[in-house]
């Protein structure tokens, strides 16, 4: 790569990172005064529509400027489904809103440090989304957004992706499909790049463009047996990662 294409990738990745960050700093004010005068239920609403709309925006955005190739189309039949549990692999730290951008009621299952932050906090209190602060707390709330015919999103890693390219598996999402008696719809997400996975750094240069695909794996029915479930479910995530299209390189395991 010349030092003109290397600057050109930098500013690319310095302009898709920042745009992220510029409107999460643009919304959170808005979010946290509508959140003081709104219902909750039309709170939720406008906070769901408004992450999904910007997100979908910052999509566009990736692939307007070539940075990206993002391939979201496979997601289609699950997008008017309601009261399901979307469960995912966690590749980066792109994966959520890259699938906020498609579920028009999608509510993730977030780490507790997110959902409280200054940056964050306010739209996602806004629009229901649900912490892991607590753990009963969070099947509780999730049952309930389940019950209300949200799409709730959950990465069963907890964290993003490590070892690659998949692991551990935690209960959380086997408690709270069988408390909500809902099924579980996994969702593979391949990508030829470790680029913001787990340990890389925000300053080093991705090849480009990225490549993320998201498609449909089997669904669950909800777990009468959690161990079972979750042994099931590694099964099953192993095994379609294992044929995916996309891999990263060889040698950029190291480097992350």
């Amino acid at each position: 790569m010349t030092r003109f294409e290397r600057t050109k990738v930098q500013l690319k990745q310095v302009w898709c990172v920042g745009l992220l960050g510029v409107g999460t700093l643009l919304w959170t004010p808005i979010a946290f005064l509508l959140r003081l005068v709104l219902p909750r239920g039309l709170g939720h609403r406008i906070g769901r529509g408004v992450a999904r709309r910007f997100f979908a925006f910052y999509v566009w955005n990736l692939r307007a400027t070539g940075y990206a190739r993002i391939d979201l189309d496979e997601l289609a039949p699950i997008l008017d489904q309601r009261g399901i549990i979307v469960a995912a692999n966690h590749p980066c730290l792109l994966d959520a809103l890259l699938l906020l951008s498609r579920l028009p009621d999608g509510v993730p299952l977030m780490k507790a440090e997110l959902a409280d932050s200054v940056f964050w906090g306010a739209p996602a209190h806004l629009a229901g989304y649900i912490s892991n602060r607590n753990i009963m707390g969070a099947v509780r709330t999730a049952r309930d957004r389940i019950a209300e015919g949200a799409q709730v999103l959950i990465f069963p890693e907890g964290t993003r992706s490590n070892p690659w390219p998949l692991g551990p598996l935690r209960g959380a999402i086997a408690i709270i499909a069988q408390r909500a008696q809902a099924p579980v719809q996994t969702v593979i997400i391949e990508t030829n790049t470790l680029f913001l996975s787990k340990g890389w750094p925000l300053h080093r240069i991705a090849p480009t463009p990225v490549h993320f695909r998201a498609r449909l794996g089997c669904r669950f029915e909800p777990p009468t047996d959690v161990a079972r479930f979750m042994d099931e479910l590694r099964e099953h995530f192993e095994q379609e990662l294992a044929r995916a299209k996309l891999h990263p390189p060889v040698g950029e395991a190291s480097l992350a």
